[in-house]
């Protein structure tokens, strides 16, 4: 499902929503969307009272550090940090609260990708890439996009496409890429780009730039099926803008979770209904067997089956009381770890062999 994912865009200590293509050394350069009078505390608050998991806070150059760290205080583990993040104060930040780190310029000196920084910064998080998340925000050159640093001024050597999603996805949990010619102009997303990250990441990838009013969550959903997340930034009413509520991102949201939720429920169904089934099956299969050690095996099956059946039917009984998102969320994890571990045992060569000679025993019968 798509998902909102808010923002905090920190320059000069200061929230702001900025044009990104102005993000140059030149402050006269600089165009600004909207400068908040409220401290990064109060958007984290904001965020963590709605459940807006996710969210990323990005420091614009020096002076923001200070901001990042109130931010993190104010939601510890639950915000992603980016900007100047290395392989010296990547863990500092998660120790300061952040539940992962952002990189981008620092995998690419003299504007050249180099994969050992990449992995020194993951060595410097226990080779945890669940808390590394690769920046490749870009601009598009051609019929292309580029990977863009240092506040998205310097194009680096790396094309954006399947090959170097595909090289990087084994050290990190995620991707943000920002369409920085789209970025802070709410002139609609790149559809092109986000059709592409959908086709290219098999990990969670968020799209920023462009996004102007909720359709365009629907848009996102629609063009990446639902793989691709977004987050709106100047078009939001609580950082001046006028196209997008940020009450109706909440409930897009809670309305997508839900609907994803009962997918997975349906799904659990399903299987327990198979599941069902192939314990009638094994154990008929079991009781036909002579050897000693072919009924061990069965039996030893029939009980895995059972186990994991009746894991499944608290999960959904949990999911059905659920009245809180905290609560939805935990049973739909319970739902999910079910769902695989009895994907698990249906799909195994032991059963599908009793299944199997069950089937023929009872042809011959026949």
């Amino acid at each position: 499902m798509t998902r909102f994912r808010p923002c905090i865009d920190l320059h000069a200590g200061s929230v702001k929503q900025i044009v990104g293509g102005t993000l140059t050394t030149t402050s006269t350069d600089l165009k600004t969307n909207y400068v908040s009078k409220l401290p990064a505390g109060h958007y984290a608050k904001l965020y963590k009272d709605n459940d807006l998991t996710g969210a990323h806070v990005i420091m614009l150059g020096p002076g923001n550090e200070e901001a990042a760290r109130e931010a993190c205080s104010e939601w510890k583990q639950g915000l992603q940090v980016g900007g100047g993040i290395t392989d010296q104060n990547a863990a500092q930040w998660i120790d300061w609260g952040a539940d992962k780190v952002i990189v981008t310029s620092y995998l690419f000196p003299e504007a050249t990708f180099t994969l050992n920084r990449l992995k020194t910064v993951l060595k410097s998080l226990g080779d945890d890439k669940n808390k590394l998340v690769v920046d490749l925000s870009c601009r598009k050159r051609g019929n292309t996009w580029f990977v863009a640093m240092n506040k998205w001024q310097t194009m680096t050597d790396m094309e954006l496409n399947q090959n170097s999603i595909s090289l990087l996805e084994p050290y990190c949990s995620e991707f943000l890429i920002h369409a920085a010619d789209n970025e802070g102009l709410q002139q609609g997303i790149d559809t092109e780009l986000v059709m592409s990250l959908a086709q290219w990441c098999s990990i969670p990838v968020t799209y920023a730039g462009g996004g102007r009013n909720v359709e365009d969550l629907e848009l996102v959903e629609r063009l990446s099926r639902g793989a691709v997340d977004l987050t709106i930034g100047s078009a939001l009413d609580i950082f001046g803008g006028s196209g997008v509520k940020f009450d109706d991102c909440i409930a897009w949201n809670q309305e997508e979770f839900h609907a994803w939720t009962k997918q997975a429920r349906d799904r659990l169904y399903q299987s327990l209904v198979i599941t069902a089934e192939l314990v009638a099956s094994t154990v008929e299969a079991s009781e036909s067997e002579k050897s000693g050690l072919e009924q061990t095996r069965n039996a030893y099956l029939i009980e895995a089956l059972r186990a994991k059946r009746f894991e499944a039917v608290r999960a959904i009984e949990e999911y059905d009381g659920a009245d809180t998102i905290a609560a939805i969320s935990e049973a739909v994890h319970n739902i999910g770890t079910a769902f695989v571990a009895l994907n698990s045992i249906v799909e195994s060569d032991q059963l599908k062999k009793f299944v199997a000679a069950h089937a023929g025993h009872a042809a011959e019968s026949a």
